[in-house]
């Protein structure tokens, strides 16, 4: 009886494993004394138009990831970029996946004070963002440059937001206010957390056979 229980569990704990979705926000239960994270949803809050950007950074589990030792910079949308009417029907139909894909679009690994932003957008510079790293090839990038009028802007292949001011400048964090949504013209398959039918019929075909082996 002990065997038939300790390999259901073995069985139980492998289909967990397999089932984990790894395009959405792990995180540790626990961290370590000496991490430290922004509290990026009380930065937005604070600044009064980006409650919307505080609400998903927060629900998605991505300000927890933002820990002060590691370089980024953060392009937050404003609300009224969130409240657009085409930007808002396609965003608010995404999957909680996709929203966190979209707003890793506006993430660097790199620390990009207002100085350093300003001169790479003088260069026209080409960055990869956090997704491009999720995808692991060369997509989902944005490009910094230098408007006209001396704004700088970033911008994907089919959006152009203006950089309208800085929330956040400690190193190695940055964080800017921009006006609009950096929405991808078209968004990865991503894997699913949901475990499909097949893999729950083959799950249980393996335990029966099992139990039944050992019972013969």
């Amino acid at each position: 009886m002990f065997q038939i229980v300790l390999i259901v569990t073995i069985i139980l704990s492998s289909s967990s494993l397999s089932s984990l979705n790894l395009s959405s926000p792990i995180t540790s239960s626990s961290s370590s004394p000496s991490s430290s994270f922004l509290n990026l949803t009380k930065i937005l809050y604070s600044s009064h138009t980006f409650f919307k950007a505080a609400s998903e950074f927060h629900s998605l589990g991505i300000d927890s990831e933002i820990d002060t030792r590691y370089s980024t910079t953060v392009f937050v949308p404003d609300d009224k970029a969130f409240a657009n009417a085409t930007v808002s029907k396609r965003y608010e139909s995404l999957s909680d996946d996709n929203k966190y894909f979209v707003l890793k679009c506006h993430m660097l690994k790199e620390y990009l004070p207002p100085a350093v932003l300003r001169k790479i957008a003088n260069d026209m510079h080409l960055q990869d963002t956090v997704a491009t790293e999720i995808m692991g090839q060369a997509t989902y990038r944005i490009n910094i440059t230098v408007m006209v009028n001396g704004s700088v802007a970033v911008s994907n292949n089919i959006v152009r937001a203006l950089v309208t001011r800085t929330l956040y400048d400690r190193s190695p964090i940055a964080v800017y206010a921009v006006s609009k949504v950096l929405m991808p013209k078209e968004l990865p398959a991503l894997i699913t957390s949901d475990v499909t039918a097949p893999n729950v019929y083959c799950f249980k075909f393996s335990v029966v056979l099992i139990l039944l082996v050992l019972w013969i």
